[in-house]
């Protein structure tokens, strides 16, 4: 009896969740849309990285070098740099993922603001 009522309780909070689906989606735009300021609101500039086809960065998440397209759009992070001299580049993959890169400023071409 007891495992009927967790099983259905189960269940309606599937059917739940498929009758948000488009509201949920809607949220984690806005959610991605709020990310890409800074803390004080302000909206992150645009870049891309010098130089053409792909290259080797190093990654934060990661801890490692991952190869990164140069010419995608990535957004400047409003972070100290780090004790290379290197600035922080948020590569997103999705509404809510995506990559951070440390790169040299000599490197990046700023686009100014999306």
């Amino acid at each position: 009896m007891i495992d009927d009522l967790l099983l259905n309780n189960k269940l309606k909070a599937l059917l739940s969740q498929k009758t948000t689906k488009s509201v949920n989606m809607k949220s984690y735009a806005l959610k991605a849309a709020e990310d890409l300021k800074s803390k004080d609101g302000e909206l992150l500039k645009t870049v891309h990285l010098k130089g053409e086809n792909l290259g080797y960065y190093w990654s934060e998440s990661e801890k490692k070098l991952i190869l990164v397209p140069r010419k995608a759009e990535y957004y400047l992070l409003p972070w100290k740099k780090d004790e290379m001299g290197r600035v922080f580049l948020f590569l997103p993959h999705f509404l809510l993922s995506g990559v951070i890169i440390a790169v040299d400023p000599d490197e990046i071409d700023e686009l100014g603001y999306n």
